[in-house]
């Protein structure tokens, strides 16, 4: 398996800390090339960039900074999720999906269920077109995952666009908040006993 982290939870939030303060990075309505120059000399910045080089993964610098942003958003999510799910949860950045040059965001695993994740950055100019390919590529991605592991593995998407914040205030709550609920949901335990499936069925 090929990918930027994998571990649980507490492991995401160990490995995430650093000398850039994620909990207190904002997404500003900035180039790229902008942000990368404000931060390329942080030693966490350094870390990203010495471990993506160690997996093999192709990457530029600037690619980093969406992988900051996307860090930032999952570690308000995680915060808020159910403690008996949060705890169970594997996390994996950057998965290279096997016999491709595809790689997914995040994956999220627990049991026999994964939700493949994608962030793109607000582009105001394009929103509806920017989240339709985001979703047309995480389902791509679906297609392909499921091609490769067993079929009795759930799988699940999830597109985020990201909205550029201001300094106290934060633009992407309410999405946060449906992410978390989707989550929560996702990975609860949503089978019906054998009575229930037969309470259902119709008198004859």
């Amino acid at each position: 398996m090929k990918y930027l982290f994998k571990g649980k939870i507490k492991e995401f939030k160990d490995f995430t800390k650093g000398d850039l303060g994620l909990n207190k990075w904002l997404v500003y309505e900035e180039t790229i090339k902008d942000r990368y120059e404000q931060v390329k000399e942080y030693s966490y910045f350094k870390k990203l960039n010495d471990l993506a080089e160690k997996h093999n993964l192709y990457f530029d610098e600037t690619e980093i900074i969406s992988w900051l942003d996307s860090q930032k958003i999952m570690l308000k999510v995680i915060k808020e999720l159910i403690m008996n799910i949060v705890d169970e949860i594997d996390i994996i950045q950057e998965f290279h999906i096997p016999f491709t040059n595809k790689r997914a965001d995040y994956l999220l695993v627990k049991d026999n269920k994964i939700i493949i994740i994608e962030f793109s950055y607000s582009n105001l100019e394009k929103k509806d077109y920017q989240y339709q390919t985001k979703l047309n590529q995480v389902i791509n991605y679906k297609e392909l995952l499921s091609n490769v592991i067993s079929k009795n593995i759930e799988i699940g998407t999830y597109t985020f666009i990201i909205h550029p914040e201001e300094d106290n205030k934060d633009s992407n709550t309410e999405q946060i908040n449906n992410f978390i609920n989707y989550i929560n949901y996702f990975f609860k335990d949503r089978k019906l006993s054998a009575i229930d499936e037969l309470n259902k069925l119709p008198n004859p």
